[in-house]
């Protein structure tokens, strides 16, 4: 496969395009563990385009340690990501996407929850009910957006239903540089 690096790809992101990273760090490990999925963590790309006509690749995101936000995509490109279109209008999927950020918190409980809960049905063939907790973790964010059947997700379970089971398209596998 050959590589292909950020730079090579930043002007054909899209609005709503969704961001599939795989990072190494500690709690990366931690999740590829108990998940055994490559994807830790997930996001939606928009561009923002100022009046000097500076355009900014931005993503919306539930992160661990903080509330919904926005940054820099460029901030992850320390790791390997896949990116999928997004079938969906961003138009008007950005509203929902913007609304509440810096005040919905981060999923803990239920982050820890779906690990054990992949953990166990992976390994042990254990099914445990899907649970709702208080806060937000990146998949559910997103599947929120998308106004999927079933948000109470994990990365992996989000890459698998929209590309399996909606159609969504891989637009690139990005290697860090």
């Amino acid at each position: 496969m050959t590589p292909i690096y950020y730079s090579d790809i930043r002007d054909s992101i899209s609005n709503g395009d969704i961001i599939f990273l795989k990072t190494n760090t500690l709690s990366g490990k931690i999740i590829r563990f108990f998940t055994n999925s490559p994807y830790t963590h997930v996001c939606m790309a928009f561009w923002i385009h100022s009046d000097s006509s500076v355009s900014r690749l931005l993503v919306v995101e539930a992160q661990g340690g903080t509330r919904r936000r926005i940054i820099n995509l460029s901030d992850y490109s320390k790791y390997d990501w896949t990116i999928i279109n997004n079938l969906g209008d961003w138009s008007s999927q950005e509203p929902e996407a913007l609304n509440k950020l810096g005040n919905v918190s981060y999923g803990w409980i239920n982050a820890s929850y779906f690990g054990i809960r992949q953990f166990l049905l992976k390994t042990l063939r254990i099914k445990l009910p899907r649970k709702r907790f208080s806060g937000e973790i990146c998949s559910e964010f997103v599947a929120n957006i998308l106004k999927l059947e079933e948000t109470r997700i994990t990365p992996s379970e989000l890459f698998d239903v929209l590309t399996k089971e909606k159609g969504h398209e891989i637009k690139f596998d990005i290697l860090h540089q």
